[in-house]
């Protein structure tokens, strides 16, 4: 689809968020949530998404990520401990049209994967070269 003329592509009708985790349940939580609102404002305007956790986490902390995952509809992979390989297995096993990285410190604006989708609707940038990727702002509180 790169290349495209932007009236022709409508961007991605879905995306997978992919979030490589090793404990840290609490952040986890508040991402989750932030996801939750991103997604179903996404899904207001016609898109759909699904979150996937790859996890590496042990013991008890393993058990409240799991919890906390089936809360909010998101999908659990379990790996060794090293984010390259995380993010590959993420890629894989991804649903949507896109992956959309998300760190597990983060917490995602309700318009996260509205914008997102929306960068990727354009063919190409301004000088005329193919998007390949889109990135957005990244606000540190």
């Amino acid at each position: 689809m790169i290349g495209e003329k932007a009236e022709r592509w409508q961007g991605p009708a879905s995306i997978t968020v992919v979030t490589p985790v090793h404990e840290r349940s609490e952040m986890v939580g508040r991402l989750l949530a932030s996801l939750s609102e991103a997604i179903d404002a996404f899904a207001q305007d016609g898109g759909s998404a699904d979150v996937m956790l790859v996890d590496s986490s042990a013991g008890p902390e393993a058990r409240r990520i799991q919890a906390l995952a089936e809360a909010h509809r998101a999908r659990v992979l379990r790996t060794a401990n090293d984010v390259r390989h995380k993010r590959n297995q993420g890629i894989r096993n991804a649903c949507g049209d896109v992956v959309l990285f998300v760190d597990s410190d983060c917490e995602a604006d309700r318009r996260l994967l509205l914008e997102h989708a929306h960068g990727h609707r354009v063919g190409s940038a301004a000088d005329g070269r193919p998007v390949a990727g889109v990135l957005g702002a990244v606000t540190l509180s």
